[in-house]
């Protein structure tokens, strides 16, 4: 059964979700025992999406990260122009590696 201070009944925003997974998932057995079974149904559905939207972001993330911090780090204005270049080239080559490697395991 959730607890009270999972509050899920007051999320407002999509990605509160994601900090209550758990919460949901006792909700889905809640609303079961209660007979909503359409409700519970529902509920399962969001909460196999938002499971499986976490991990599609996660590895997008994953992916991505070396890339965004070379373009943050190397876009200071103290920046060598030539050296930020390569460091995002290399970091943009790495990045096309790793996604084509995914592409072809999907």
């Amino acid at each position: 059964m959730p607890r009270a201070y999972d509050l899920i009944g007051g999320v407002t925003a999509p990605a509160e979700i994601f900090r209550r997974l758990d919460a949901l998932a006792s909700m889905v057995d809640s609303l079961r025992e209660r007979g909503l079974h359409d409700a519970a149904d529902e509920t399962a559905e969001l909460l196999e999406e938002s499971r499986a939207f976490a991990a599609t972001m996660q590895a997008r993330s994953c992916r991505l990260r070396r890339i965004w911090k070379a373009v943050e780090v190397d876009s200071g204005p103290a920046t060598d122009t030539a050296a930020a270049t390569r460091s995002i080239t290399v970091a943009a080559l790495d990045y096309r590696a790793v996604k084509e490697q995914g592409n072809r395991r999907a």
